[in-house]
């Protein structure tokens, strides 16, 4: 399904207005192409497509496992280093996108060794939602997600990048669908009347 530009321009310039009170002018993600339209299908869509992210050894890890801290310090300081920061994850919020970057790193090993498609597609709504809500913009984890790659290109050996950069694929792959999916969780809350019984 195609996006109308003018129904793309809308839903920005409505979620720029919404959003301009809490952290200032928000920079786009990107062009979106495509958006499926129905809640249950695009879960369903990223179930079927998690299950196909290749199972990893402990050893096929172990590259990973032990640069992991030193690359969440790297990642940590390409993020502090933008001047775009404060609009990616809001007022007062470095100390919290340093620690999604530890726990990102050790989600990440864990998830590869012990893969659960519904907890995966849960998790990655779940930090959406939550880290949203604090101030985060989808264009964070755009960000964030490419630096990754690129440092992991960087640090790990061939053979200890191929098994970890599949699950970085999909999760990229499929920001548009997490951004979607988040922006009806936030329409809900908004459009949410509590009943005075």
């Amino acid at each position: 399904f195609v996006v109308k530009e003018s129904y793309r321009e809308g839903r920005e310039e409505a979620r720029r207005k919404k959003d301009m009170g809490r952290i200032g002018p928000i920079r786009p993600m990107g062009p979106i192409t495509s958006i499926p339209k129905r809640t249950n299908m695009n879960k369903q869509e990223l179930l079927r497509t998690a299950a196909l992210i290749p199972l990893a050894t402990q050893s096929d890890l172990a590259e990973h496992a032990a640069k992991r801290d030193e690359m969440v310090a790297k990642l940590n300081t390409i993020m502090l280093d933008r001047p775009d920061i404060v609009e990616l994850v809001g007022e007062n919020n470095l100390t919290l996108m340093q620690d999604n970057h530890a726990n990102h790193a050790r989600f990440v090993e864990s998830y590869l060794q012990n893969p659960n498609p519904e907890m995966l597609v849960e998790t990655v709504l779940w930090v959406f939602r939550s880290y949203r809500s604090r101030g985060f913009q989808p264009p964070y984890w755009s960000a964030q997600l490419n630096n990754w790659v690129e440092l992991l290109k960087k640090e790990l050996s061939p053979d200890g990048y191929k098994p970890v950069y599949p699950l970085y694929h999909w999760m990229i792959v499929n920001l548009p669908v997490f951004t979607l999916l988040s922006d009806e969780a936030f329409d809900a809350a908004d459009n949410f009347v509590p009943s005075h019984a």
